[in-house]
């Protein structure tokens, strides 16, 4: 079954998911996105991520959505001619069973999409938005990208058919975060 066909589902966990999802999808990825800017993103999805680690252990208190039905996310450090560059690390995650990319948290898939997983009520939209920002600048990324964020009932699919499934919202949220930014855009153009 589809996403789409959930969209009730997706309803109800707005109201009251316990996951909260963040999503961020590249703006115009497959036009002008190098080997070394997808690899500064890829690492920038992971110092996000640890930067909230970091509040975590602070603060005292859990933040980041974490579960024995995830898989965690890992990066790694390639040399190039150049340097070197951070890629998503996948090699674990042929090992594992399930081979599952929706289950990687933090996770990227589709090439442009990252995104990552707190729980409910932990920290808001402009919070994580200040840390994605402030890391983005920290990296000189240029690129801007296409955000949204909702809620998720479930990480395990069996489950998908009563609550709202983590792999669903992923798509859902790619969807969102498009039209979210075309209007947007669109708003702008006519205050000009």
């Amino acid at each position: 079954m589809s996403y789409k066909e959930y969209i009730d589902l997706f309803k109800k966990a707005q109201i009251d998911g316990q996951y909260h999802m963040f999503v961020y999808d590249i703006i115009n990825s497959r036009q002008n996105l190098t080997t070394e800017e997808r690899g500064k993103i890829v690492k920038l999805i992971f110092e996000v991520y640890k930067r909230i680690e970091e509040i975590e252990e602070k603060e005292h208190r859990s933040i980041l959505h974490k579960s024995k039905n995830l898989i965690q996310g890992k990066i790694k450090k390639q040399k190039t001619e150049n340097g070197e560059i951070h890629e998503f690390d996948y090699t674990y995650l042929i090992k594992d069973k399930r081979l599952r990319a929706d289950l990687l948290e933090p996770f990227y898939l589709v090439g442009d999409l990252y995104g990552f997983t707190i729980q409910r009520g932990t920290l808001n939209q402009e919070q994580v938005d200040y840390i994605f920002e402030k890391e983005r600048k920290k990296l000189g990324i240029k690129h801007r990208f296409h955000k949204a964020n909702g809620y998720y009932e479930t990480d395990k699919y069996e489950e998908a058919n009563t609550k709202y499934f983590r792999g669903y919202c992923i798509q859902q949220l790619e969807k969102l975060s498009k039209k979210q930014n075309n209007k947007q855009e669109k708003n702008k153009q006519e205050e000009r």
